[in-house]
């Protein structure tokens, strides 16, 4: 198994009042999410609460492509030595 395969990262959303992560109530499409911690909505639901977490999900993309980079780089390597 490649080790490709294996590169996932969670993601758990922050609050953008209260920096909570795992207390947001929400209905069924999650167009409407609520802190429950704080009280704070999210009228636009998921869309609104990924916006807050940009940058942070920019910075996860990032990693994540940059481990990406260096595990295909290392199985590129290796099928390489197979050749010679």
């Amino acid at each position: 198994m490649s080790k490709l395969e294996n590169i996932t990262r969670d993601f758990h959303p922050r609050c953008a009042t209260c920096g909570c992560q795992d207390m947001f109530e929400y209905n069924k499409d999650q167009t409407f999410i609520k802190c429950s911690n704080c009280g704070r909505e999210y009228p636009s639901g998921k869309d609104e609460l990924l916006e807050y977490n940009s940058e942070e999900l920019e910075t996860l993309k990032e990693d994540m492509a940059q481990e990406v980079k260096s595990a295909l780089t290392k199985e590129l390597k290796s099928i390489f030595k197979k050749w010679r």
